[in-house]
């Protein structure tokens, strides 16, 4: 799920993702995630994550990743916070 409003305080551009169905996250998906997040902060997009089971937020806590992505319990949790912090209308992509 992309958000995105130009008012936004911490960035312009805000990427939403329900990880909710993640249940195994290995390495090489680690690194991915993390890369990702550091190319997406470098463009002055904020990555945000919903819906963490706890095994995965504890891999994210252990690894140092947290500090790079915003987490969750819900979905509609990170829409309130996100529409709070930048009035951000949400969109699917295409």
């Amino acid at each position: 799920m992309w958000a995105g409003s130009p008012s936004c305080a911490a960035s312009t551009t805000i990427w939403l993702s329900n990880a909710g169905r993640l249940s195994f996250l290995d390495s090489s998906e680690l690194a991915v995630l993390l890369a990702a997040a550091v190319l997406a902060q470098a463009r002055g997009v904020a990555v945000h994550l919903a819906g963490l089971q706890p095994r995965i937020a504890r891999i994210l806590e252990i690894t140092g990743v947290m500090p790079a992505i915003r987490t969750y319990d819900h979905v509609e949790q990170a829409l309130a916070v996100i529409e709070r912090i930048g009035g951000v209308h949400s969109t699917e992509p295409a």
